[in-house]
């Protein structure tokens, strides 16, 4: 009994992550400017950060998780696992013509935690004067998505050439972050990988 819930809690994430990867790879945004170099710049701030203006500097909470700044991770007095959802409306326009998209996707997934448990630690009445906290996270980097049709008649000889440019994708960013604290000052640090 105890190995049949192991494997039913195995397939459960394993199906878990893969319906995540499928839904990464959905097209994410209508832009013809995001043909140009590595495509539209993503937000990469979580949403409680949107919505405070980016104040990614000087953000800190017990339960949320600022990427921008990995200091701040030390504030974490329990483990937060966040994953994020977007929608975007866009409109083109130009002259008659016009374009529309409603799209949306996964934003980001994101694990943080303290190494040293914090709650173990009051309740054992144990003040530690160092702390460590880390994080795991994937966001997106860029999105890549436009369907452009350009003509060209100044060759008389061919005729007129219609041009079709298309594509789909994006990059990502896979984060790992620590925060280490002693006594008052808090610093951090990250590495990440650009993938896609």
């Amino acid at each position: 009994m105890k190995y049949s819930r192991t494997i039913i809690k195995s397939l459960i994430s394993a199906m878990l992550l893969l319906g995540t990867l499928q839904a990464f790879g959905q097209v994410q945004t209508l832009s013809p400017y995001s043909r140009f170099g590595l495509g539209d710049l993503a937000d990469n701030d979580f949403q409680h950060l949107q919505l405070l203006g980016g104040i990614r500097g000087a953000f800190n909470a017990r339960h949320q998780t600022n990427l921008g700044n990995p200091a701040s991770l030390t504030s974490l007095t329990a483990t937060a696992f966040e994953v994020g959802t977007y929608a975007q409306f866009s409109q083109l326009k130009e002259g008659d013509r016009e374009a529309t998209i409603r799209s949306g996707n996964f934003s980001h997934i994101s694990l943080s935690f303290p190494v040293f448990n914090p709650i173990a630690d009051a309740l054992n009445r144990k003040e530690r004067k160092f702390k460590w906290s880390m994080n795991l996270s994937v966001v997106p980097y860029t999105r890549v998505g436009y369907d452009t049709e350009t003509i060209d008649s100044t060759n008389a000889d061919l005729g007129t050439l219609n041009y079709r440019f298309q594509g789909t994708g994006g990059s990502y960013k896979a984060q790992w972050g620590h925060g280490v604290a002693y006594k008052d000052l808090s610093v951090g640090a990250k590495l990440y990988y650009l993938f896609g």
